[in-house]
């Protein structure tokens, strides 16, 4: 496979806008870089049309520069974070903006998209990612088209889609922890007017965390399927049916790095050293006299194996029909989930604390979209959309404190404590929507787009039964949440919110290869009710409600091809006006912690910068780096003080870059790549608590490939993070305890593929 740092490629969106700022496979060395066409409401546009802030990866790339996962998209996007450091949560982070919260039933404010279809469950999306035709990610609210949730953007993933010629590839991986990975997909022509493509993936490997009293855990046993049909009963009508399943039967679950904490004056949990006896039992430990004999955060003793188990399956309907100067699409999608996961939350060999959770999700949506031009300056779309979304949900935990010998101010002394929560969430949405964009001359553009959304959630907290009272023991006292069944206004939340999406955007083309645009955005995300065991039910509970929250967004942005088509640069610079952000709070001083959202507001300042640059027919290379000053204001810590805080997950700056060389070799192709990417020191809360704070870090990858000369079978060898680099995906702070919930991103990861492609 040869290569060529950007290439033609005709991408369809439902905004029209795309930025495809890409290294691609070709059949031929080129050292120019091509016009890029992307084509939307049935318009082609060249990339210097295109006025949004987005980064596009095809499905090609995908496979070529040797991406496996979404975390390999976001080391090359900047201004995008996504944090999975388990299949049941995935948390994306765009320009600070995200929702890091755990629980099952909230939905985030980046929208993930699944072919033109919204997924609001955190733990769905993300199975359906192989075989794809491309990645998109847009940054910026992109409330107008695309419209629920996006308020700090989006990603977009496309299945490829069936062919007329025959083709199909498979696809091996084997690798580190015993890691036996395949991907592959069938496509071609059943008939003149049916077309068929047929996709499948797995992913199986040991537990990364070692248990010395046990079997391993955080491993992966995962498979996929996807079935496509698509139908052509005339010229002017497509019909596109999809089906797809996956399943997820780990029965060793998900644990935690055992970090020993305690809290600080702020009531914040900070780590504790290897030779202070804050807890009064050995230098270093928590509360329970344990303290991990090594620094090594995949090694553990986990009393407590859990499980994950998943279950994702939907189907899917697109039809397309060209009236003659209108176009009609009608996108129908129903999506279903099971999911049951626990935990060893403490990490530690103690039964101190175990978490399980279960999750039944149902989704509805239907879209109906307009599209049309009026004389050659005038486009426009209008359209409806509806959703309907039903969560059930059930969390247990159980408390378990031998080395406590507590008392309690009523009843019985106990150690042993058992919180449980169902709760049911329906959510109802419809939105109106129009779309125009109009051209005074060849220089000069506008856009303009308004979204009219309402959203009404009914939420039933049915049970919640947990023992009351204070447990005091060894000097401090600890409270635990009261049965809030007692409370006559407890149990049943209804809420109703209505608001609009806007844009409006000035495009100039002061040349024929330069773009310089201009726009004010508008986004909002709907409230909620947290409800959860060992969440909320310390507070009153008015506080179990958060409101809607709304972005205004200010952005001015260049795109322009440089020395004979040789690099392109795109930049960019935004303001974040953010009002009633919901911020994810964590008060550790109970057990086992008050967990809840609040409203604050929060403004930001930053810019993104993108380079790709072809010097040679034979070397490419790609560049990024992202710059942001955020400020979230008058955050309560648990002390009653009140600071200013940065966004979550917002570094201030982070860079990264790709070198890539090919070169022919035994009447093939050789390729030689590496890649970096670096992020300075970031918050993994808003309240940003000493051990939310995590230091700045580098990770490296690199990667060497040789591919026949007929294109047809493929060896490829990789090691990610090369230098084995040790850096936390995510953390919680729960000091009431003196347990810090530590996740660590993979270590260093090797392997080797094959791939025989054919058509």
């Amino acid at each position: 496979m040869k290569f060529r740092l950007i290439s033609s490629v005709k991408i369809k969106l439902a905004t029209g806008f795309l930025i495809c700022t890409c290294l691609l496979g070709s059949s031929a060395y080129s050292a120019v870089l091509e016009e890029i066409v992307v084509t939307a409401q049935k318009r082609e546009q060249s990339l210097q049309d295109v006025g949004i802030s987005v980064t596009a990866f095809s499905g090609n790339q995908i496979r070529e520069l040797g991406y496996t996962n979404t975390i390999d998209i976001a080391a090359q996007t900047p201004g995008l974070g996504i944090i999975q450091f388990h299949p049941t949560l995935t948390t994306t982070n765009i320009r600070g903006i995200s929702q890091n919260d755990f629980a099952d039933h909230l939905e985030p404010p980046i929208a993930m998209y699944v072919d033109e279809t919204y997924v609001s469950a955190m733990g769905a999306g993300h199975a359906q990612l192989f075989d794809l035709q491309r990645v998109e990610v847009l940054r910026g609210p992109q409330g107008t088209l695309f419209g629920r949730n996006a308020t700090g953007g989006l990603l977009h993933y496309v299945s490829a889609k069936p062919t007329e010629d025959p083709e199909g590839y498979v696809e091996f991986t084997y690798g580190s922890y015993d890691q036996k990975k395949f991907e592959g997909a069938v496509s071609g022509a059943l008939t003149d007017s049916l077309l068929a493509r047929v996709s499948f993936a797995g992913n199986f490997h040991d537990g990364v965390a070692e248990n010395r009293i046990g079997p391993d855990v955080r491993g992966s046993e995962h498979y996929a399927l996807r079935g496509q049909l698509e139908f052509r009963p005339a010229d002017n009508v497509t019909v596109n049916l999809k089906a797809h399943y996956a399943n997820d039967d780990d029965e060793h679950g998900n644990a935690y790095t055992h970090t020993p904490i305690s809290a600080n004056e702020d009531g914040l949990g900070y780590e504790i050293s290897p030779d202070s006896f804050v807890n009064g039992f050995c230098p270093g430990c928590d509360f329970y006299g344990y303290r991990d004999p090594d620094d090594d955060p995949f090694t553990g003793s986990y009393d407590y194996i859990g499980e994950f188990r998943r279950s994702i399956a939907g189907i899917s309907g697109r039809l397309t029909w060209d009236m003659g100067g209108i176009t009609v699409t009608s996108i129908t999608d129903y999506l279903q989930m099971n999911k049951n996961y626990g935990e060893d939350t403490d990490g530690s060999p103690n039964p101190v604390f175990v978490y399980i959770t279960d999750q039944d999700f149902e989704q509805f949506s239907q879209e109906l979209r307009l599209n049309g031009e009026v004389g050659d300056n005038l486009r426009w779309t209008t359209g409806f959309y509806y959703l309907d979304i039903d969560h059930a949900g059930y969390q247990y935990y159980i408390l378990d404190l031998p080395f406590f010998s507590p008392t309690y101010s009523f009843g019985e002394p106990t150690s042993y404590i058992e919180g449980v929560a169902t709760n049911n969430v329906e959510t109802e949405s419809w939105a109106v929507f129009g779309h125009l964009e109009y051209d005074f001359n060849e220089n000069w553009g506008v856009i303009a787009a308004l979204r009219y959304t309402e959203d009404q959630k009914d939420t039933v907290f049915d049970a919640l039964d947990i023992l009351g009272g204070n447990v005091t023991g060894l000097g401090f006292t600890l409270t635990i949440p009261y049965d809030l069944r007692d409370d006559p206004d407890f149990g049943l939340f209804n809420q109703d919110f209505e608001n609009v999406s806007a844009k409006f955007e000035i495009d100039w083309r002061p040349t024929e290869d330069t773009l310089v645009f201009a726009s004010f955005n508008r986004g909002h995300k709907a409230g909620a009710a947290r409800v959860l065991a060992g969440g909320a039910p310390t507070l009153p509970v008015p506080d179990f409600i958060h409101d809607e929250e709304v972005l205004h967004s200010w952005e001015v942005g260049i795109k322009t091809t440089l020395f004979d088509g040789r690099a392109q640069l795109n930049a960019n610079a935004y303001y974040y006006d953010y009002k009633d952000y919901q911020g994810f709070v964590v008060i550790p001083g109970v057990i086992p912690a008050s967990l809840t959202i609040i409203n604050l507001d929060a403004e930001a300042v930053g810019g993104e910068i993108e380079l790709m640059l072809q010097p040679t027919e034979r070397w490419g290379f790609r560049f990024g780096a992202s710059f942001e000053d955020s400020e979230v204001k008058d955050v309560l810590l648990p002390s009653d003080r009140f600071v200013d805080n940065d966004l979550p997950y917002a570094p201030s700056f982070t860079l990264n870059g790709l070198a890539r060389y090919e070169f022919p070799a035994f009447g093939g192709t050789m390729a030689v790549q590496g890649d970096f990417n670096y992020s300075d020191e970031f918050c993994f809360s808003v309240l940003c608590a000493p051990l939310d704070q995590e230091d700045s870090f580098v990770i490296g990858n690199f990667r060497v490939s040789y591919t026949s000369g007929d294109e047809s079978w493929k060896l490829a060898a990789f090691v990610n993070n090369v230098s084995d680099t040790e850096y936390r995906l995510y953390t919680l702070d729960i000091s009431g305890l003196s347990i810090g919930n530590d996740a660590y991103a993979h270590p260093r990861w090797a392997g080797g593929t094959i791939t025989f492609n054919w058509k």
